[in-house]
């Protein structure tokens, strides 16, 4: 702000004396009185201040959109502890990369050259990995649930029971007690009827 007029020193808070003055606003072009060292620093009066805090919060107009929910759920289980999963991502040591985290925009770019298509899910293909380019995809939440740490059958052990089948002699009741499953569960798999042959 532009100073019109100095005061002298006033005693202010705990006897602590500050030379004053008054400013002019060059937005509402009010006359202020400020300390010498903060009217010569602030921009405005305080007329442009919610204007400002606006406009530096609208970064990209997306927070009403599915895409904008995907980031943010992202976001909650890896850094805010009060999040119901919270314990199996943050608490686990899984972050986001900064690009995603700090940018909506360059998540959304990566989103739409990724397959997002609204119903599906961010899917982790390593899910002791961090959520990141080359180690996320999106999936149906079927996939996404074959995909958790508890699931007995995950894409990693279903590759490993198909090369166990073509690979050995073992029957399936022989491979449904190796993996802990059912003998019609093994059927399927290995006919890729569950989880699509590649």
């Amino acid at each position: 702000m532009q100073l019109i007029k100095k005061f002298g020193t006033r005693k202010g808070k705990k006897d602590y004396i500050s030379s004053w003055g008054l400013f002019l606003c060059p937005y509402c072009k009010k006359e202020v009185e400020r300390q010498l060292s903060a009217g010569r620093i602030a921009q405005s009066c305080g007329c442009m201040r919610a204007k400002l805090i606006a406009k530096d919060h609208i970064r990209h107009g997306k927070s009403n959109t599915l895409l904008y929910g995907v980031r943010k759920g992202m976001i909650n289980r890896c850094y805010n502890s009060n999040d119901h999963s919270f314990k199996y991502y943050g608490g686990r040591g899984i972050k986001i990369c900064e690009e995603w985290r700090n940018d909506h925009k360059l998540f959304e770019i990566w989103a739409l050259k990724n397959g997002y298509k609204k119903g599906l899910q961010i899917d982790r293909k390593n899910n002791n990995g961090d959520y990141e380019p080359g180690n996320c995809k999106f999936s149906t939440s079927t996939e996404n649930n074959r995909n958790k740490r508890n699931t007995i059958m995950n894409q990693e052990s279903v590759e490993k029971l198909r090369q166990i089948r073509q690979k050995t002699n073992y029957s399936q009741k022989q491979i449904a007690k190796m993996f802990g499953i059912s003998t019609s569960l093994v059927r399927d798999i290995v006919n890729g009827k569950l989880w699509q042959i590649k």
